[in-house]
């Protein structure tokens, strides 16, 4: 089919440019697809396995509904938590994986883990504990209400992260300074590879 698609600037921390790119829907609203950007050429360099995934990462294997609001604006909130007393959305049913379950994915050892899944850090991240205890990978986290608190527990009870925020890097200590916003979660005795 013949989808109209636009770019639109956006700001991510670790590509230069960034963009998001959006689809007109049948019934005339831009819904936000996904996000891009140009990765430094040193870190594309290292990559080797990347992997894509059809189904929604969460702490369970099984059939969910991610909630769409079709009010026009706000299509890029797809969740599986979020929108539940809405009337106003479009619900589709996605089949989710927990990555410390999947046989697919035993052998992954990834160094660096991106989470925004609007709402549902907690469940991806309660999906992946031994993924975390085994490779103590660099978190990038889009933390919502919804998802904090147990991503605090969770990767703070390892004992082997420190939080920091992403935007000014100020470490975090408190719960109480975890809010909406981007964080990295760094290894304690991580150090920068040349």
């Amino acid at each position: 089919e013949n989808v109209e698609i636009r770019f639109r600037p956006s700001y991510f921390p670790f590509t230069e440019p960034s963009a998001e790119v959006d689809i007109l829907s049948e019934n005339g609203n831009w819904l936000e697809i996904l996000g891009c950007g140009i990765v430094n050429p040193i870190v594309l360099n290292n990559c080797n396995n990347v992997m894509l995934i059809n189904k929604a990462l969460s702490d369970e294997c099984l059939t969910t509904e991610f909630r769409i609001p079709d009010s026009g604006d706000t299509h890029s909130m797809a969740s599986m938590v979020w929108h539940k007393n809405k009337s106003d959305v479009i619900i589709v049913e996605v089949d989710t994986i927990t990555l410390d379950l999947d046989f697919q994915f035993k052998n992954l050892n990834p160094s660096f883990i991106k989470i925004d899944v609007e709402g549902s850090e907690g469940k991806v991240i309660l999906g992946m504990q031994k993924l975390i205890a085994k490779n103590q990978p660099i978190i990038f986290v889009e933390c919502s209400e919804f998802g904090r608190n147990i991503a605090w527990d969770v990767l703070k009870k390892t004992n082997k992260y420190n939080c920091f925020n992403a935007r000014d890097n100020k470490e975090i200590f408190d719960i109480k300074d975890y809010r909406s916003n981007d964080f990295l979660w760094i290894p304690k005795g991580f150090k920068e590879k040349n």
